[in-house]
């Protein structure tokens, strides 16, 4: 797992290199399914060319804000963005939460939006592999 504070303030996590594996989920995946869990948040997104599966995990996750809908419209959703960023509570800016997580948002280029606190994340191959 990456810790979130080993995570750089907005960058965008939709496009990585991890170790030489670069992936692009805004341009060469669809997000085909997303799942809520106990504490785990898990997208799920499938590669455009060659059909593999890859999967963005969320661990030990409190949704602040959700706004989902239209899916049964659509076959998949396209990732905007993601980010660890900042959030005001009360009249607070906060990056990390009294619980020690952090801050994160993800967009998805159809309006459907997460906002959450979490401890970190995960990439996952298609064979369930963490990356």
């Amino acid at each position: 797992m990456i810790k979130y504070e080993d995570i750089e303030l907005f960058k965008n996590l939709a496009i990585f290199d991890l170790e030489g594996e670069y992936a692009d989920l805004h341009n060469d995946y669809d997000c085909q399914r997303v799942l809520l869990e106990d504490d785990m948040l898990l997208f799920i997104f499938r590669n455009t060319t060659n059909g593999c599966f890859f999967s963005l995990k969320f661990v030990n996750v409190e949704i602040t804000k959700l706004k989902f809908f239209n899916t049964a419209n659509v076959d998949y959703l396209t990732l905007d963005n993601t980010y660890r960023g900042k959030t005001v509570v009360g009249e607070n800016t906060l990056e990390v939460s009294a619980n020690d997580k952090g801050y994160f948002y993800l967009e998805f280029y159809e309006g459907q939006t997460f906002e959450f606190w979490a401890s970190g994340l995960e990439w996952l191959n298609k064979d369930g592999s963490v990356t």
